[in-house]
């Protein structure tokens, strides 16, 4: 079986003015009307918002010494993208007084309350850590008790949603015990520990789940023949259609599916429609941007003149 990165969404079930399509509370939906919103809360700090600009693409140039700069070529206005959220202002607002906000390094801490693990479930490394931290914590019977014991056990996790407040519990011990980036508080899984102790301290659902195992390329995301109960993939011959259509046991869980009934493709937004920055603000509009942009970056106004030039000029 070839090892598969998939994500492990999660998010804290709180009504919200922005979360407002069919089935809000789960993850993928949160993610869908919130995404964006973290994302420009995150480039905030990375410096990738400037004058109201929020830049989506850049270009490396160098001046006349050989320093390095990032030049601007792609964006979007951050009025624009911010109002189906009444604004940045109103946003900053209603996340920080939500209880279902969970803590993060970003200064506007916006849409905190879902998030994401990036894991390969089939590498051996990760059952291992697993179980090291099972018996570290002498949780043994009390993951038998509470989850569904798959092979590899990770996928037996995210099988239940929302999850009960003893599974709750047992995750929060259990990642805890894994953590091997505790001194990074913005990390993913120290993320999901914190996310897990706000759902027990405000007593919220917490939704979790596994998104079934893909490929992506050329703005289509291909799902493989997967489970439907534990999202692990099928043992067939994938990029092969159809795919087996007679009753199969999922070798993880021990689920009976036909293969064919689970797999698909669906496009994905990769952000290919980001406009040039050129036709946002128009020829000198670009050039005024992007100078003081340089400038901010620490070009005096005659390096900026030289990089625009030679660029220009390739």
């Amino acid at each position: 079986m070839a090892p598969t990165t998939q994500i492990v969404r999660w998010a804290l079930e709180r009504a919200c003015p922005f979360r407002k399509c069919e089935d809000w509370q789960f993850p993928e939906k949160t993610a869908e009307e919130l995404g964006e919103l973290r994302w420009i809360a995150e480039d905030y700090d990375k410096d990738n918002v400037f004058n109201g600009i929020w830049i989506r693409d850049w270009t490396n140039v160098y001046d006349e010494a050989g320093n390095p700069y990032k030049l601007p070529l792609c964006g979007l206005r951050i009025t624009d993208r911010m109002e189906p959220f009444g604004g940045l202002a109103r946003a900053k607002q209603t996340c920080e007084a939500c209880p279902a906000n969970v803590p993060n390094l970003h200064r506007r801490q916006m849409a905190g309350c879902f998030g994401y693990l990036l894991q390969r479930p089939h590498w051996r490394s990760l059952e291992e850590e697993v179980w090291q931290a099972i018996e570290q914590c002498d949780l043994e019977a009390e993951v038998r008790s509470a989850f569904p014991i798959t092979t590899p056990l990770w996928y037996g996790f995210w099988i239940e949603s929302p999850l009960r407040p003893h599974h709750r519990d047992i995750l929060r011990k259990l990642l805890s015990a894994m953590d091997r980036a505790a001194e990074h508080p913005d990390d993913l899984m120290v993320r999901f520990v914190q996310a897990l102790r706000k759902a027990a301290r405000e007593n919220l659902p917490m939704h979790v789940s596994m998104a079934p195992p893909g490929h992506t390329d050329f703005g289509i995301y291909t799902i493989h023949p997967h489970c439907p109960r534990c999202q692990a993939i099928a043992e067939v011959k994938l990029w092969e259609s159809p795919y087996p259509r007679q009753p199969y046991t999922c070798q993880v869980c021990g689920h009976e599916y036909r293969p064919n009934d689970h797999h698909g493709r669906e496009r994905y937004d990769d952000m290919r429609h980001t406009p040039y920055l050129e036709e946002l603000l128009g020829t000198n509009g670009l050039k005024a941007f992007q100078m003081r942009y340089l400038m901010y970056q620490g070009c005096n106004r005659r390096q900026a003149w030289e990089v625009l030039e030679k660029e220009s000029r390739e």
